[in-house]
């Protein structure tokens, strides 16, 4: 059911300091009287995601609430893949799962949520702790539990993140451990389908990096898993028996990471330059853009073909490519700037939450 709150839209054109590409953002649609403090706003489909404590509604870029699915969470968070959505209670025992018709399951586990990973088809694998020793737990879609691996730091390391395939029959997890006075990763690929009922613990292949972290795993793309590291980023393809195909490294400090459904990127600086740079990459690791970034920013949202850099004045947008769509300065604060499909986004002041096109 559409529905929509019987507020008037309005059009406001935001005060601010153009740089570059589009003009402003003209306001169609504002609510003074939303509690902004109480959500987080997440890109998803052709809208957003607002998740808060004791519901997550979609909403479209009209503003039209598609559905609402509520429950009972302390510190909800998101995760995505595709029009899929996990909405899991960090540290908390349960996960609630969408897609773009509204909730089709949900999972409970008997030890505290510390990461949580999905597939399309709603599969979703979570890193549980019992404050003595880590699990990694895999659910089905249809929130049958299909395996739990108790990992220790002797025999495995601690699990630092997770990631599962879209398909949802591969789970990436990243390992960290000391050895010989030394930090060393291990990403091991597990696969729950017939590829991997013959392996070990149904891992069929697994890579050891000593003296490198590797910070976060995620895919893009059907079957590319990007492990970013303190150097650059691994790119391990493969639908079944994933293998490292690519090494991205990155001249200089990186400042930041990010990905987006076929893009993956970092913000660094450059040591030649003295500039701070964002460099774009496609999922098989081509350069999509490489260019200099002005702004002192603090967060960075990726949408489907956006990339929003801000501190909550200075505001940069750029395209999926690494493309400036706009740059200004806006003379009103924002809590939160988040892409909403096509050049529309929702954002958030300290009191009221607008959506707002480019103009």
């Amino acid at each position: 059911m559409i529905g929509a709150l019987a507020v008037c839209a309005v059009l406001i054109l935001l005060a601010v300091i153009v740089r570059s590409g589009f003009r402003g953002f003209d306001v169609i649609y504002s609510d003074p009287n939303e509690n902004v403090l109480a959500y987080r706003y997440y890109p998803y489909s052709s809208g957003i995601l607002k998740v808060a404590s004791d519901n997550t509604s979609y909403i479209n870029e009209k503003n039209e609430v598609y559905w609402t699915a509520s429950y009972n969470m302390t510190n909800p968070r998101a995760v995505f893949c595709k029009d899929v959505a996990a909405v899991y209670d960090y540290y908390g025992n349960s996960v609630v799962i969408c897609n773009s018709r509204g909730p089709f399951n949900s999972v409970t586990t008997a030890m505290p949520i510390i990461k949580a990973s999905v597939s399309k088809d709603g599969s979703t694998a979570v890193i549980t702790d019992d404050g003595t020793n880590a699990w990694i737990e895999y659910f089905d879609k249809t929130g049958a539990r299909i395996s739990s691996v108790k990992t220790t730091m002797d025999a495995t390391g601690y699990p630092y993140d997770a990631a599962l395939s879209p398909r949802g029959n591969v789970l990436a997890v990243s390992y960290i451990t000391y050895e010989d006075s030394q930090i060393t990763s291990r990403i091991c690929f597990y696969n729950f389908a017939e590829a991997g009922r013959e392996s070990a613990d149904n891992i069929v292949s697994s890579f050891t990096y000593s003296g490198l972290l590797v910070t976060e795993i995620e895919y893009i793309g059907s079957d590319t898993l990007v492990a970013f590291t303190e150097e650059g980023a691994k790119i391990f393809r493969g639908a079944d028996v994933p293998s490292e195909k690519r090494n991205t490294k990155i001249s200089g400090d990186i400042l930041s990471v990010f990905t987006g459904p076929s893009y993956y990127g970092f913000v660094y600086a450059d040591p030649k330059s003295m500039e701070q740079k964002i460099a774009v990459y496609s999922p098989s690791g081509r350069k999509k853009a490489d260019k200099r970034v002005d702004i002192a920013y603090t967060t960075i949202v990726c949408g489907a073909s956006d990339i929003v850099l801000h501190n909550g004045s200075q505001i940069l947008i750029l395209s999926s490519g690494g493309r400036k769509k706009m740059e200004y300065i806006s003379e009103e604060r924002l809590r939160s700037l988040v892409p909403a499909g096509g050049n529309r986004y929702a954002m958030t002041t300290e009191n009221e939450f607008r959506l707002a096109k480019l103009k």
